[in-house]
Parts: structure tokens; sequence; C-alpha cells
């Protein structure tokens, strides 16, 4: 039996970084009018153990704000490749447009933790790359009020009813704002299945159809790019 070999097409994709000063996405506009429940945190009480980072909320812009601007060609006081948003994605051609668009990917090396970065401190990983985009969009108040912070449990073990922050488009590395949805953790873990079917999808139409019978609100989706290394 013959097995057909497969070569993955990509397409490239220039990303307007000036669009997303500050945590600012303008794809919230209608993704608000499609899934306002989504969106709708004020049944969920407050927990014992909130993330405490809204006070670095400036912090956070700025940070965002320096990945947004830097080149490729800078570096950190290491002397390694300083933090980045890339401008250039080579998006594979069998991902479908959707209403999410594409990603903001840091260049940020995957841990054992995950994605991390310098937040708090100026040296060290105190943070994820996704809780400075969370941080600085509650900051600016574009979507969520500042205060639902302390409904976002600082772990994600415990109560499968806690807030967590999710990544929609199941990259990891991802800091776009409106990829990044508040919900139960217990949703956050099922997302994780999905986003591993779909990433083994091969065509649009098998795309299509996973998207399509996924069971949650918003549908998952996945982005998937030609960068080295892990990024999800």
């Amino acid at each position: 039996m013959e097995v057909e070999e497969t070569t993955t097409r990509f397409l490239e994709i220039r990303i307007d970084r000036s669009a997303f000063k500050s945590g600012h996405d303008d794809l919230y506009t209608s993704l608000l009018q499609r899934y306002p429940q989504s969106y709708d945190l004020r049944a969920f009480k407050g927990v014992k153990d909130p993330i405490d980072k809204l006070q670095y909320g400036e912090q956070a812009i700025k940070i965002f704000n320096q990945w947004l601007v830097t080149g490729p060609s800078d570096k950190a006081a290491n002397g390694k490749p300083a933090r980045r948003i890339f401008d250039t994605l080579q998006r594979a051609m069998h991902i479908p447009d959707h209403e999410f668009g594409d990603c903001l990917i840091v260049n940020v090396s995957k841990g054992d933790a995950g994605f991390k970065c310098s937040f708090m401190q100026p040296k060290g990983s105190d943070s994820y790359v996704h809780h400075v985009a969370m941080a600085a969009m509650l900051c600016n108040g574009s979507v969520y009020p500042p205060a639902v912070w302390k409904k976002v449990s600082s772990t994600k073990s415990g109560d499968d009813n806690h807030l967590t922050i999710s990544h929609l488009c199941g990259n990891g590395a991802c800091v776009r704002p409106a990829h990044l949805l508040l919900e139960k953790k217990s949703v956050n873990d099922e997302r994780t299945h999905c986003h591993f079917v779909l990433r083994h999808c091969l065509t649009q139409d098998q795309f299509c159809m996973v998207r399509g019978i996924c069971p949650h609100w918003p549908h998952c989706f996945v982005n998937v790019y030609k960068i080295n290394g892990a990024y999800y």
C-alpha cells in the first residue's frame, strides 16, 4: 500500500503591528456582537487566589508596545535577539480564513513551563507572554472591565469553574488580544483536544468539518505557521 506524501505549502502573511498598540484589537467590535455571552462574566465571583498583575498594567502596555516595534536585528541586554512580535508569518495554505484572523506570535522559546517572559521583575521569567497581553488589554479597558482580573485564578489547578485565560487559537506564544478569552478552566482544558485534531487536519474541508462540530463557543480554531521549534 502506497502512502501519498503530502507537502504543506505556506503563504506569506504581513502583520500590521501598529494596529495593536497598547493591547487594542479592532477585531473585538465584531466578536462582541457575535459572541456576547462569551464576554459576559458577571456571574463569576472573585477568587481567593487572583492573578496579581493588574497593578502592573502600565508596565504591561510598555512591554507589549516594545514587542510591537522591535526589529529582527535588535538585541537584548544579554546579546540575544530581543523579544518582538513577528511582522511576517508563513501560514499553512490549507488553513482557511476565519473570523479571528492571524496570530501575533512572540519570538519566545517554549520552556518546560511554557512561553514565559520577564514582566514584573527585570530579570528572570516570572510570567507568561499572554499575561502581558491580557494585563495590557485590561488596563486599557477595551473589552473587559479591569476588576475582572480579580476573578481569574492564579493557578490552573483546583476548581474547574475557576476563570483562566484560554488561547482560542491554540498557540501559546500568541499575544493577540482577540485570541485570548477568559473562561472556565474546564473549557480551557477541553479546547486542547480540539486544537490537537485541528492541527492535524490536512485540507480546508477537514478543518471546516472539525470546527463545525466543535462543542465550544466560540468554536476552536488553529493557525499553523512555519516557525522553527515548538510554538503551542
